[in-house]
This record gives structure tokens, C-alpha cells and sequence, in this order.
């Protein structure tokens, strides 16, 4: 049985309609364990080791390597993608220091993290193995990628009785990667975050948001989108603090522009 179908059982038809009003269609990634060899060239994963461009220099924050999260073929995902708000074609990176250091609510965690994109030859290119510097615990499991179509809710915007909030929350306890629709957080609103970090605002403490040039960045915040949510996830061998995600958002007209180096990210976890 659906939440949907779970709320209705209980007598929540008003609230399912403003949900369903609210309701934002996102891409789902579900994982499932399998080997480096088993990618064909150019396929989407999560974990293991990527399959890189020519020329392609592994990203490093503090002279150390980044954690190499996931590669993602955009024609594989064409279909899947209801709002049209990515390239048809190309390759999408994703990379993260991995939490130890990088929360995103600093400005000097820029380059901490990193999305590519390349759009050129798939057969150009290159299965790279991961640096041998790299932590051992941010070596992940390669995974097999099936996507399929959602839709994502405002949890954060409940409010309502706890029967209500314990209903609507309980698929947040299996593991939700996800591309666009609502971020699933699990502290505060990472769009206000990315908005007050990278025009130059500290947010490890009350003292950014509070800061006078605050109030004038905030409706800025609603020019960001959720680009990927990555969960902790026991396919990849991949946990993120206390089993917690690490979100990357990017601005409405970045992704138009495929600007996706314009990318911030945010670590959340309990």
C-alpha cells in the first residue's frame, strides 16, 4: 500500500489533495549491488570507479582526493525526466570530500565537491581506478542504477498531528536517491543555505542568518533546485555521518545554462 493509499485509509482525503497539489515529479535512483566489470562504457553507477573523459583531472580538496559518488548518463535518464530540466545527452559527475570536513555551510567549503558534465564521445571514454590515497571508507561499492518516475513532498511543511507525520514519513526510512522534487532533510532548508553560503554568509551558526545582508538574499533561495540527493545507501557501502545525505542544489538558470559547476552542496545527517 501507497502512503497515498495509507492516508486516505485513515481519513486524510483534505490533506492528500493539498499534497497532491503540492507534489513536485522527481527522477528515482534505486540501487542494486554488482561489479566494476559489469558496466557497459558510458552507463550510469553509483560507487566504484567512474569512467572518466580524456584529460579529466581528479577533482581534490586540501590537496587530498574527493570520493568519486556517481556517474549518470543523461540519455539514459531522458525519459524519466517529466520537466525536461536536463541535457538530453552527456554525462553528469558527481564527486564529495565526504563529510569529515565539508557540511556546505561555509563558503570555504567550496571545492569540496564537484559536479561534471561532459557531452562528448561516450567511447572516448575511461575506466579510472580510484586514487590510491583515497580513504578506504570513501572506496564505494559499484551499483547497477534502475530509474523511475516520482513524486516528491514537502515534508518539512506538515505540521500536522502525529498519526499524520508518522504516516507521510514512513518511506523516509528506506533509502531515497533522487534526482529534482523536494529535498528530504533531515536538519534545515538547504536552498536558504546554498543561497546565504555562496554570496559569502557562514551558516555553522545562528550568526549568518542573522547577519543584515541576510534578509536581503533570502528570496533568492527559491532560485535553487534539489539537482541529486545521494542517501546512505548499504548496496554501495556508503554512509554519510549518522546515516544521513548529502544533497547537491544548483540555480534554476545555471541548470538551464548547464552551468552544473555552478553546483553547492549540503551534508546532513541525525
Amino acid at each position: 500500500m501507497s502512503v497515498k493509499d495509507k492516508l486516505l485509509e485513515k481519513g486524510y482525503e483534505k490533506q492528500v489533495e493539498i499534497l497532491e497539489r503540492l507534489a513536485l515529479d522527481c527522477i528515482i535512483l534505486k540501487t542494486s549491488k554488482s561489479k566494476d566489470e559489469e558496466f557497459s562504457l558510458g552507463e550510469s553507477k553509483i560507487g566504484g570507479f567512474p569512467q572518466l573523459p580524456p584529460n579529466f583531472e581528479w577533482p581534490k580538496f586540501n590537496s587530498k582526493p574527493l570520493a568519486f559518488l556517481a556517474q549518470l548518463n543523461l540519455e539514459q535518464i531522458a525519459k524519466y525526466d517529466t520537466q525536461k530540466l536536463l541535457p538530453a545527452t552527456g554525462m553528469l559527475y558527481f564527486f564529495h570530500e565526504g563529510g569529515e570536513k565539508v557540511w556546505g555551510f561555509d563558503p570555504k567549503d567550496k571545492g569540496g565537491f564537484k559536479v561534471a558534465y561532459y557531452d562528448g564521445d561516450m567511447s572516448e571514454l575511461t575506466n579510472i581506478p580510484l586514487p590510491n590515497d583515497l580513504e578506504d571508507y570513501l572506496k564505494f561499492s559499484p551499483c547497477k542504477l534502475e530509474f523511475s518516475c516520482g513524486k516528491s513532498y514537502p515534508i518539512d511543511l506538515y505540521g500536522l498531528d502525529d498519526e499524520f507525520f508518522d504516516t507521510i514519513t514512513e518511506y523516509l526510512e528506506g533509502t531515497i536517491n533522487k534526482l529534482f522534487g523536494y529535498p528530504d532533510l533531515i536538519q534545515g532548508d538547504i536552498f536558504l543555505e546554498s543561497q546565504l553560503v555562496t554570496n559569502g554568509l557562514y551558516c555553522g551558526s545562528p550568526a549568518g542568518y542573522n547577519n543584515p545582508k541576510a534578509k536581503d538574499l533570502e528570496q533568492g533561495a527559491s532560485e535553487w533546485v534539489l539537482l541529486f540527493q545521494l542517501d546512505s545507501d548499504d548496496n554501495a557501502n556508503m554512509m554519510w555521518g549518522d546515516v544521513g545525505r548529502i544533497y547537491f542544489t544548483i540555480k534554476k538558470q545555471d541548470l538551464k545554462n548547464k552551468a552544473f559547476d555552478a553546483s553547492w552542496s549540503s551534508f546532513q545527517c541525525s
